[in-house]
């Protein structure tokens, strides 16, 4: 018997004797690890199902307080079905079929490792919510038999498309999953589901279905970053190891064996003053709509130097007044910071309030909503808003104001030495070595 087990059952059968008793947290370090245990899964399949089992654990301590008796078939039905919002982030998990799909396939893996570990008082129904494990319609024939993975294979198509597999994608995915040659039925089935999504991007972003562009690293990267895709995190990572597996047995050339070096990444150049003042004109300007994500969207980038993921849970009650009649925002993510606005930004932020008294800035619950937002502002033989270089705009603005660089740190939350010196190239003057010299005799 390995170790985990070992811990697992003298968790178990501590349940009941102790002040935790029947806690939803104290329980979970026994569930993930029978599941660490027990499942026998590839290295990213695991990962991705612990993912989803802290998630669900966590959601449902949130809406039981913390108590196993108080958990109901509903609760665990609504995690399935993404009925409810991410209180650190304050978005709503995805929605689509896919992502219900993966929540209902880790949640029920955590509900059986909570009824074999006996942490389910036996009055609570939970447990109905576990759909059986029905028998293979092959009796005798395993998971990875090569006719039948060729079978699956050759019968798979998406739903609402041709059967026969008449269309190019379809013709296009079968193809290169036979290439990819799977162990198994089900990671059939995930390639099959991958690859097709990859063309059907590959078909709406540049109008092609060509292996070798859609399976590209970097055209992969992009796919699986696509703010469009309501995916979860667990999906997206899911999705980018099945592509790299097929694209290094479709097209090996354009995927070495060997990991190429990743040098340090160049930061994007600052908006020097005039092109600042005319973004920031172009989001003041008052015919164009929506006003109050534009104003907020151009104060919260130029004037907090926020990230669009940043921005967006954002509204006026996260705004609080500083000292000389300033404005900051309270940023909440890995920690909570306070960030100062800009005083150019201060009443762009304070209009934005004005306008949207309650909730978020932004309406729309898509996580792209800021980037769209940014593409609207633009001006004429120049171009839209990037928020990346907004963001060196602000870290540039406090260099040159002398900011100290813990202070930095904390409200850009955090910057890099590796940044910090790439910004300096663009706003630090030359300066002599005498110069230099007595400068540095303030130490």
């Amino acid at each position: 018997m390995s170790l985990n087990t070992d811990a697992v059952r003298t968790l178990s059968e501590a349940l009941g004797r102790r002040p935790g008793a029947g806690s939803i947290r104290a329980s979970a370090p026994a569930i993930l690890a029978r599941l660490r245990e027990t499942a026998d899964l590839p290295p990213a399949g695991l990962s991705n199902l612990l993912w989803i089992a802290r998630m669900f654990l966590e959601y449902l301590a949130r809406v039981s307080g913390d108590r196993w008796e108080n958990v109901t078939p509903q609760m665990v039905l609504d995690f399935y079905e993404g009925d409810w919002t991410d209180p650190k982030s304050g978005r709503k998990p995805g929605r689509s079929e896919q992502s219900r799909k993966q929540r209902r396939w880790g949640g029920r893996r955590t509900l059986a490792s909570v009824v074999a570990l006996g942490a389910i008082p036996p009055g609570v129904e939970v447990a109905g919510c576990l759909r059986p494990r029905r028998n293979s319609s092959r009796p005798g024939i395993s998971d990875s038999d090569p006719e039948r993975i060729a079978h699956v294979i050759d019968t798979w198509y998406r739903q609402g498309t041709d059967p026969a597999g008449a269309d190019p994608l379809t013709a296009e995915t079968r193809k290169c999953v036979t290439i990819a040659a799977p162990p198994s039925v089900s990671t059939a089935t995930t390639m099959l589901l991958s690859v097709y999504l990859a063309f059907e991007w590959g078909l709406k972003k540049f109008g092609s279905i060509n292996r070798l562009a859609v399976l590209h690293p970097v055209n992969v990267e992009a796919l699986t970053m696509d703010p469009d895709h309501v995916w979860s995190d667990g999906w997206r990572a899911q999705v980018r190891s099945t592509l790299r597996r097929v694209g290094r047995a479709v097209c090996p050339e354009q995927w070495p064996d060997q990991p190429r070096p990743i040098g340090v990444r160049e930061a994007v150049a600052p908006y020097d003053p005039v092109d600042e003042f005319m973004l920031r004109e172009a989001g003041l300007m008052p015919a164009r709509e929506p006003r109050c994500e534009r104003l907020a969207l151009t104060g919260l980038t130029f004037g907090a130097g926020l990230r669009g993921t940043e921005i967006f849970p954002l509204g006026p009650d996260d705004v609080v007044r500083l000292d000389g009649a300033r404005l900051g925002v309270r940023v909440k993510r890995d920690r909570t910071r306070i960030v100062p606005i800009r005083k150019h930004y201060t009443d762009l932020i304070a209009e934005a309030c004005k306008l949207r008294k309650k909730g978020r800035f932004f309406t729309n619950d898509k996580a792209a909503a800021p980037s769209r937002i940014a593409a609207r502002i633009k001006v004429d033989n120049f171009g839209h808003l990037s928020i990346h270089r907004a963001r060196a705009t602000f870290v540039c603005a406090h260099i040159r104001a002398g900011t100290p660089l813990d202070a930095l740190d904390e409200i850009a939350g955090p910057v890099t030495g590796a940044y910090l010196h790439q910004m300096l190239a663009y706003c630090a003057e030359l300066v002599d070595p005498t110069e230099a010299a007595n400068r540095g005799l303030l130490a």
